[in-house]
């Protein structure tokens, strides 16, 4: 696999979104069971919202392929789905030694790639400031 691109993000966010859609399917069934979520600790009410608000705030990123910028920001945003994908995994996991209703299988974590800003360095900030060079040299035609 090459470097990480906008498309790739998008299918990342499609991954965080269906995951979380199926493990907040099997938080709604347990409600009211034993197998509930508590309102306080580590794997309470609270802390679920926490993690849905910044699943939420990923999977409505824009990854527009036009835009020159969201390939430099590409890597970046690919290793904070990564993240949540591992963090939806760990409860995923507590759900079910909870025993909840319909747990799903567990997504495999994407294997971390290169994005032109995120992975290379140096070369990242030298990509980045061609890319502004470019930028300046067509305003100014």
């Amino acid at each position: 696999m090459g470097l990480v691109g906008p498309s790739d993000v998008k299918e990342l966010q499609t991954r965080v979104h269906d995951y979380r859609a199926s493990l907040q399917a099997s938080i709604d069934q347990a409600a009211g069971t034993a197998s509930a979520l508590p309102l306080t600790g580590v794997w309470s009410v609270a802390a679920w919202a926490d993690l849905v608000g910044r699943c939420e705030q990923f999977e409505s990123e824009g990854e527009s392929t036009l835009n020159p910028l969201n390939w430099l920001y590409a890597g970046s945003a690919y290793d904070r789905g990564r993240g949540l994908i591992d963090e939806l995994d760990k409860w995923r996991d507590q759900l079910a030694k909870q025993n909840a209703p319909n747990v799903p299988a567990p997504v495999p974590v994407p294997k971390s790639d290169l994005g032109l800003a995120g992975g290379l360095g140096g070369l990242g900030v030298l990509a980045a400031l061609v890319v502004v060079l470019l930028l300046a040299k067509e305003a100014h035609k």
